[in-house]
């Protein structure tokens, strides 16, 4: 079993516990549970105490109703010494079913196991949960890191980007393309043919070497 920060066995505090609900005060058992609470801070062992604490407070409670009965009775009967007697016995009867309910506390939880009264286990079992969603509801939760938006893309200055894209003035070349001699001499007229050629005297188109109007030779 975990030991508590004393160095005790949570058992042995359980049971310790439980015997101070049947002899001590109310207040003992509130300043215990305090203890457990925010000491300890064992579920077992908190719920052990709150069950110690609520058995004191049911029979506390039982009790005082008694009393309230008892006292009616012997105002409505003025038979005060058998009216004392009976409630001396029921005092006696309740005072011995908590014994008996402390005992069975006992031997359970001096095996590491949960008391498990009837009622008050389950008034435990939830006085635990609503105190843990309490605790849950007051811690704070950590700050959630603020959601920051993207920086927007900066717009591409056109000016900039035209003067990237000109070409520098020192490569613009603001006289006209000359062509060199040979670029500019092209021939359009048609290849000579050294057979063609017209003659002098009849004025003929020949392709030999002799005029086919008059004979004479072609023109060296």
């Amino acid at each position: 079993m975990t030991k508590s920060v004393l160095g005790l066995n949570l058992s042995a505090v359980a049971v310790l516990i439980f015997i101070l609900s049947y002899f001590a005060g109310i207040e003992v058992l509130v300043l215990l549970l305090a203890y457990a609470l925010l000491i300890e801070k064992d579920r077992w062992l908190n719920k052990q105490v709150f069950q110690a604490v609520y058995l004191k407070l049911a029979y506390l409670i039982v009790i005082t109703v008694v009393g309230w009965v008892f006292d009616f009775l012997q105002w409505l009967f003025r038979n005060a010494a058998a009216i004392y007697s009976v409630e001396n016995f029921i005092h006696f009867l309740i005072s011995l079913a908590l014994i008996l309910i402390i005992l069975l506390a006992i031997s359970r939880v001096i095996h590491s196991q949960d008391a498990d009264l009837p009622f008050v286990g389950h008034f435990a079992d939830f006085t635990l949960d609503e105190t843990v969603k309490a605790a849950e509801k007051t811690t704070p939760a950590a700050p959630a890191t603020p959601f920051v938006p993207a920086a927007p893309a900066a717009e591409p200055d056109i000016a900039e980007a035209c003067e990237d894209d000109t070409v520098s003035a020192e490569f613009v070349d603001t006289e006209p393309y000359k062509f060199s001699e040979e670029e500019t001499v092209v021939s359009t007229a048609p290849p000579i043919d050294p057979d063609h050629w017209f003659c002098v005297e009849c004025g003929r188109e020949n392709f030999g070497k002799f005029c086919m109007g008059c004979g004479k030779p072609r023109p060296v």
